[in-house]
């Protein structure tokens, strides 16, 4: 395949649109102030604290029936015939 070089057109576009990028307005050039309000922002981790919760309860569903089950296996209610 090809390399795909520039046209003409594509190089003086370009150029055209790196001057645009670095010539300013007679407004920005003046050495006015301007005042820009400061914004307070706060942070709240929610998604923090649900993703916690919802690993706890699964955590500890997975416990309890765990529990559960050795449970079961101990007093010779459920029997496996894999384990002795």
């Amino acid at each position: 395949m090809n390399k795909h070089r520039k046209t003409l057109i594509e190089k003086k576009l370009a150029d055209q649109n790196r001057e645009m990028a670095y010539t300013f307005s007679p407004a920005l050039q003046s050495k006015q102030t301007i005042s820009i309000p400061k914004i307070t922002t706060i942070y709240t981790h929610e998604y923090l604290k649900q993703d916690l919760l919802k690993t706890v309860i699964l955590t500890a569903s997975l416990i309890i029936i765990q529990l559960f089950m050795l449970f079961m296996l101990k007093s010779h209610v459920l029997k496996l015939p894999m384990a002795n």
